[in-house]
């Protein structure tokens, strides 16, 4: 039997921990672009929209708000297309005409739990959407935790400075403090290292391959969905 935490704050990630849909679905493709230069008037080609589309991934990756604007900017000049609108202005509107991946309500409902059982509950993401969007979002699901977006503090996870962030916010002991997401480097390895514990999410649960390795990195336990953490935890002690 795993051995309960008493954690007095819980930092929850947002992709494929508090969503179960592919992001894939809700991406900031070429095809929005095209759509949202169109309601200004301007025509995107079908060669500036592949471009786009293949440099897109890389500036994803890059998980802040200057990302996919200066993306649209580069794109913009290559192919000479004339545009006064600020970039930045028009990725936002990309990410609009996109949509965001919805929460799952059952997550959503867990995490009203945690907050009602007393725990610290935040927010965290990784992303190229403004603060704003994201936590637009988590309201429309009802979701009331704080969020930390690396869009707005201008580094993402792994990096130190965004677990730093998160555990200044939070003012607590990082020995206090559970770290829950679906990815072993950001989620697992990178709180252990900085003293927090670790529940790795995985659609497999504690009997999938994905298991072992979670082990390894560090992970205090697997589960398959978020609706399973409050049976790791112990009433926080405050």
């Amino acid at each position: 039997m795993i051995r309960p935490l008493a954690p007095t704050a819980v930092v929850v990630d947002y992709g494929g921990t508090l969503t179960r849909s592919a992001s894939l679905a809700h991406r900031p493709h070429g095809g929005h672009l095209l759509t949202v230069l169109a309601d200004h008037g301007i025509t995107l080609p079908e060669e500036a929209r592949f471009d786009y589309d293949q440099a897109l991934p890389l500036h994803q990756q890059l998980a802040n708000a200057r990302a996919i604007g200066e993306l649209i900017a580069r794109v913009l000049a290559v192919h000479h297309i004339d545009c006064a609108l600020d970039p930045r202005r028009l990725a936002e509107e990309v990410f609009d005409q996109a949509g965001d991946v919805p929460v799952d309500a059952q997550a959503a409902r867990t995490l009203a739990q945690l907050q009602d059982e007393g725990f610290d509950v935040v927010v965290v993401t990784n992303t190229c959407r403004t603060q704003e969007q994201r936590a637009k979002t988590l309201a429309g699901a009802g979701i009331t935790a704080r969020l930390v977006a690396s869009s707005q503090l201008g580094v993402a996870k792994p990096n130190t400075a965004f677990y730093t962030h998160v555990l200044h916010l939070i003012s607590g002991d990082p020995g206090r403090v559970l770290w829950v997401g679906d990815d072993l480097i950001r989620d697992v390895a990178g709180p252990r290292i900085h003293g927090m514990h670790a529940v790795y999410v995985h659609p497999d649960g504690p009997h999938g391959p994905g298991a072992a390795l979670a082990v390894r990195a560090g992970a205090h336990a697997t589960i398959a969905h978020l609706r399973d953490l409050p049976d790791l935890l112990a009433a926080p002690r405050r």
